[in-house]
């Protein structure tokens, strides 16, 4: 009688069923990771188009306007991969021109503000009076700042207020020039990817809800409401 054969330590995996409709998992695509994206696509596109870069000298940063994961939870982030692996892999290239648009302002923000605060802002403080602390390093870096987040074209509170209606005149034509080129045109690039970034949202958001049969939006209760 001839010996029976060894079984194969080796398992075959189980095969990985696909999401059904109502899925879990992508509820936590939609609603943890692409909603939020959404909504900070918006909120950025308006400061974008009003020329608010929301520029922070401090950190060095764009305060309100980051590169797309940095809106979401750490758990949200978690959701995104999954979703880029398993979902929408044509939503990565689009995030990565964002991220990269995003960083190429920054960068060109900070090279502005040293500019600035070398330059023209120095200069027109000193041409209108400037003495004590508003020609110190910290007044002159806020009224850079301010520069490049497009506040010329509105009303400045705060302390620097009075010294801004003094030089606001004289640094109309430095916002119009050649050291800002940089910056718009990493502000144009940046409006640009995050429109595509938004309608790739929109589509990817369309397809998962049609396709498992859940709503667009979460959906929160709220005392008193649906009883």
């Amino acid at each position: 009688m001839a010996p029976a054969k060894k079984q194969s330590k080796k398992q075959a995996l189980p095969k990985r069923q696909p999401p059904a409709r109502g899925s879990l998992r992508v509820q936590a695509w939609l609603y943890s990771a692409l909603w939020p994206l959404g909504e900070a696509a918006r909120h950025e596109q308006a400061l974008l188009t009003a020329g608010d870069l929301t520029w922070r000298h401090g950190p060095e940063r764009l305060d309100g306007i980051r590169e797309a994961r940095e809106h979401l939870t750490p758990a949200g982030r978690v959701n995104l991969a999954d979703l880029l692996a398993e979902g929408d892999a044509a939503l990565a290239p689009i995030l990565e021109r964002q991220a990269r648009a995003v960083r190429s302002l920054t960068a060109a923000a900070a090279q502005t503000q040293i500019a600035l605060v070398a330059g023209p802002v120095r200069d027109a403080v000193s041409r209108h009076g400037g003495h004590g602390r508003r020609d110190d390093a910290l007044a002159l870096a806020d009224l850079a700042q301010d520069l490049i987040n497009g506040a010329l074209d509105r009303d400045v509170s705060g302390p620097e207020a009075a010294m801004w209606t003094a030089i606001r005149g004289g640094l109309a034509a430095v916002r119009g020039g050649v050291m800002f080129a940089a910056l718009d045109a990493g502000r144009v690039e940046l409006l640009a990817a995050t429109d595509a970034m938004q309608r790739e949202i929109a589509t990817v958001r369309s397809r998962l809800c049609d396709q498992f049969d859940l709503p667009p939006a979460p959906v929160v209760s709220s005392p008193g409401h649906g009883r």
